[in-house]
């Protein structure tokens, strides 16, 4: 027999308490009988009473054991089915006689037994036992209690009722424990999808609202927790009057499913999808509910996306014949057989040859953006090295560049190649559009560390600006005001401070002195500098992935 479960357990406690009330009974009667033939007739009363009195010390024993489940439950049902079976015989040899209806207890005993041993071979078993013990009182009552020879007869059609039962009983328990097990396996299985779609429900992106046909909400998972900031029980048009409204103009409308109408939740705009989980309109309603701004953003993603496949195909497809221009012309400038005109038109060939080159190189990169691996990076450190190189580099261009750092050695997180190309085509463009023929301009790069925690990096000119109508524009890719750009550099700027989890726009459109900001994510307290993030995980360029940073681009 498997390892006893709680059913086991229950159905033995229920066979102790049938067998103690039964002792119990059987004693009472005893004693109210004595001298009563009629209602008890007992031959040898010593011997009955002593059995009974030890049947019931028994009882109280095996009940005592079954609630504190010791021994093992099949070693409790052996002994308590075997000693159930030689006090009932013992009894039934105390009357004296085989047709006083005590055996018909030894019947209710194998009945009982085959059930909770739900095994056909061990009810067959206890069912033999019972019939030789009960064969075995016939010929001790025929012996000296001068019982007749027909109660072998009845022996015999206890016998075969006490096989029935057995059989009967045990094919009885062995289908039930089938039933029952499959109906648990089932449960868990039930229970397991339970939990399956109520993850799936609580982790999907658009918020999934069930409301009853009052309008009261049963369900919602943790997206639309925060559209309507209530859990369950609260009446919709209470935490959102806009989506009650539409709920209740679809519920006249007799819409089947799939509408989707825009509203206002909270101070956005919210396109909800209202469908019917049943026949009836007027049952409760599944919504999802869905940002239109994250729709739109999502729309223009796909299309940036496609827009880069196409622009890097084509990029590729002119750089091949653009060298060849580049080159011949370069070759061309060499002969000293050329006019002073000619030449003037063989450097207008090779100018603007020398900035579709660049635009295609700016192209290209989109193409080739790498994971980021961000790690801590001293701001003051890093500034400081880029004003070194910047004047080893560019230190004649007519530039003033100051830097200040608060409070010293803020560290932030940014891969630190891909920072570097940030600032230089920041500081690049402030130069360029800054000085529009002024003989100097001064670029300020401040770090600091606000009281929110965060950290900002701002690069700061003092040129003209930038004006409002063009200022929502400059993020875009292939936009530009200066007819010598590429239209690529601060969109690449935008996707690779997105791609190391910070955020860069324009703070002050349309004043003096164009300001651009770039809050950056700060590192952990304790890390040294030059820490690397484990298992960083960014979103990569809406184009494509790659293999490695793209080089500093032009606005």
């Amino acid at each position: 027999m498997t390892t006893a479960r709680a059913n086991d357990w229950a159905a033995l406690q229920v066979f102790c308490g049938y067998r103690l009330v039964v002792v119990l009974a059987l004693l009472l009667l005893f004693i109210w009988a004595r001298g009563e033939p009629l209602l008890l007739a007992v031959r040898w009363t010593d011997v009955f009473l002593a059995t009974l009195l030890a049947y019931l010390a028994w009882s109280v024993v095996a009940l005592w054991l079954q609630q504190r489940r010791v021994p093992a439950f099949s070693l409790q049902l052996y002994a308590q089915l075997g000693v159930d079976v030689l006090a009932l015989s013992l009894l039934v040899a105390a009357t004296g006689r085989m047709d006083g209806g005590l055996a018909l207890l030894v019947l209710i005993v194998v009945a009982g037994g085959s059930l909770m041993l739900a095994n056909l071979r061990l009810a067959l078993g206890l069912a033999a036992m019972a019939t030789l013990a009960l064969l075995a009182v016939q010929g001790f009552v025929a012996l000296y209690a001068d019982g007749a020879a027909e109660g072998y007869t009845l022996v015999g059609m206890y016998g075969m009722g006490l096989f029935l039962l057995g059989a009967g009983g045990s094919l009885l328990a062995i289908r039930v424990r089938t039933a029952q097990a499959l109906a648990e396996r089932r449960g868990v299985d039930l229970a397991n999808m339970q939990a399956l779609n109520e993850h799936i429900v609580q982790h999907m992106e658009p918020g999934v609202v069930v409301v009853d046909g009052a309008g009261i909400i049963r369900l919602l998972n943790h997206s639309a927790m925060g559209w309507l900031a209530s859990g369950r029980g609260a009446a919709l048009e209470h935490v959102a009057p806009a989506l009650d409204l539409a709920v209740r103009r679809w519920r006249r409308g007799r819409v089947g499913s799939g509408l989707a109408v825009p509203v206002q939740v909270r101070g956005a705009e919210v396109r909800v999808n209202i469908s019917a989980l049943g026949p009836d309109p007027e049952g409760p309603l599944l919504l999802l509910l869905e940002d239109q701004a994250e729709l739109h953003a999502r729309v223009q993603q796909a299309k940036l996306a496609a827009l880069g496949r196409l622009t890097a195909s084509i990029a590729h497809e002119i750089r091949n014949p653009l060298s060849a221009i580049l080159h011949a012309g370069q070759l061309l400038a060499e002969s000293p057989d050329l006019s002073e005109d000619d030449r003037r038109l063989l450097d207008i060939v090779r100018r603007h040859g020398r900035r579709l080159n660049t635009i295609v190189e700016d192209v290209q990169q989109l193409s080739r953006r790498g994971r980021a691996r961000r790690e801590a990076v001293a701001l003051d450190a890093f500034l400081e090295e880029f004003l070194q190189r910047w004047g080893e580099q560019r230190g004649r261009e007519g530039a003033r560049i100051h830097c200040r750092v608060t409070p010293a050695g803020l560290l932030v997180l940014f891969d630190p190649n891909q920072l570097h190309q940030v600032v230089t085509n920041l500081v690049e463009n402030a130069v360029r559009h800054a000085s529009d023929g002024r003989p100097r301009v001064t670029v300020t790069l401040s770090g600091r560390q606000t009281q929110a925690g965060e950290a900002w990096l701002e690069v700061c000119d003092d040129g003209p600006g930038v004006g409002r109508d063009i200022a929502n524009s400059v993020f875009e890719p292939f936009f530009t005001s200066q007819p010598s750009g590429s239209g690529l550099g601060l969109f690449i700027c935008r996707e690779l401070c997105e791609s190391n989890r910070a955020d860069l726009r324009l703070i002050n459109p349309g004043e003096p002195g164009a300001c651009f900001r770039l809050t950056l994510q700060m590192a952990p307290a304790g890390v040294p500098a030059g820490w690397q993030e484990p298992e960083t995980e960014v979103r990569l360029s809406r184009f494509a992935d790659g293999d490695g940073p793209a080089p500093a681009a032009r606005r």
